[in-house]
């Protein structure tokens, strides 16, 4: 289902009306919460993403990103024996806008929907739909150039409303390299 997606995504970006589309590739770490009719658990994310950016339309994109995170003790040096520790995956498709304050800083953000991984329980499993939404702000230190990187600071909110009812927010810094 993931690889129809992310095809499907691919395909999108490659032929709408034989625009030029560029790319651009980011990553982010940081800390949350998740839960699914649970209460909130305290988590370490990571978020990876693609973005396409249309000729046609300069401050808008179509982003596919997947977010992984999973409860702050996993990473804590000591036995984990017999252990559980939640996690939840999240697969996205979001719309992006990018609002630039001067020539180095702006705000990104974005709404789409999401595909979550939820296994708070041991032995539990739950996929549901859902919707995301991100803000970004950053630094562009590309200047006058198409290529190069950017910093930022995201605030990632996700989830769905079947099931479990799983959840995310999270807070997030890291960089994307437009090419």
């Amino acid at each position: 289902m993931i690889k129809k997606i992310l095809i499907l995504f691919f395909l999108l970006a490659a032929s709408v009306n034989n625009a030029q589309t560029k790319f651009s590739v980011g990553g982010n770490f940081g800390i949350g919460q998740i839960k699914g009719n649970s209460p909130t658990i305290t988590s370490l994310a990571w978020k990876f993403y693609v973005d396409a950016h249309f000729d046609f339309l300069p401050a808008v994109s179509i982003a596919a990103s997947f977010i992984y995170a999973q409860h702050t003790d996993k990473f804590i040096p000591g036995d984990k024996t017999n252990r559980y520790f939640p996690f939840i995956k999240a697969y996205a498709i979001t719309v992006n806008n990018v609002l630039y304050l001067n020539e180095m800083i702006f705000i990104k953000s974005g709404i789409g929907g999401n595909y979550v991984n939820e296994r708070i329980f041991s032995g539990e499993s739950n996929w549901e739909f859902g919707f995301s939404f991100f803000t970004s702000p950053g630094l562009d230190f590309r200047g006058e150039e198409e290529n190069g990187f950017t910093l930022n600071a995201s605030f990632d909110f996700g989830m769905t409303f079947s099931g479990n009812a799983p959840s995310y927010f999270l807070f997030t810094i890291g960089t994307e390299y437009y090419f």
